[in-house]
């Protein structure tokens, strides 16, 4: 019998999933990084929400995902039950920009897989919600060109910006920006 990640492995792009090596890659920079307090922006059917939250249930923490479209967030909740991380990972529906108002948390990690699109109106309003110590990672290397006004804000505020590159199982890579230039390039190897 499959377990749930490897179910959905099989339906990634019907959901456009990241791949099992970027999924495996987010799992261990939870756990290397000591990462407590997660926040994804775009949930899709969970896939990647599983691999944040098994790192983050290493550390105790909690992940909070958004998803604005209401059956993959019904789709989310089913495969965050299915995996037994019902307590590690709440599942929220709505637009992030509004969502993230009403969080009375804060977080040392961001993850943000929305496609290549301007995801800087969505960074502006996560930011005061986010640690001083806080790491963002955004998927896919190859969608750097529909970032460029995000980095260029990161960049003014001294954030670093560095690439992760993730070649197993086709991965795609991540962009991670650190909100303190005093820690350098962070790495799961």
């Amino acid at each position: 019998m499959k377990n749930i990640l490897e179910t959905l492995e099989d339906s990634r792009f019907k959901y456009d999933n990241v791949p099992c090596g970027d999924g495996q890659y987010l799992k261990e920079l939870m756990i290397k990084t000591r990462r407590k307090s997660a926040l994804e922006i775009g949930s899709a059917n969970g896939y990647s929400a599983i691999w944040i939250g098994l790192g983050v249930k290493v550390n105790n923490g909690m992940l909070h995902t958004i998803e604005i479209n209401r059956s993959l967030v019904n789709k989310c909740r089913e495969n965050i039950h299915s995996a037994g991380l019902t307590q590690t990972v709440n599942c929220i529906e709505g637009n992030a920009k509004d969502e993230v108002k009403t969080l009375r948390k804060f977080f040392d990690f961001l993850f943000l897989d929305l496609g290549p699109v301007d995801m800087l109106p969505i960074l502006k309003a996560v930011e005061p919600k986010l640690t001083d110590n806080a790491l963002i990672a955004i998927h896919n290397l190859n969608f750097e060109q529909s970032y460029t006004l995000l980095f260029q804000y990161a960049s003014s505020k001294g954030w670093l910006i560095d690439r992760e590159h993730t070649d197993d199982c086709g991965g795609y890579g991540f962009f991670l920006i650190t909100k303190t230039a005093a820690k350098r390039h962070i790495t799961t190897q």
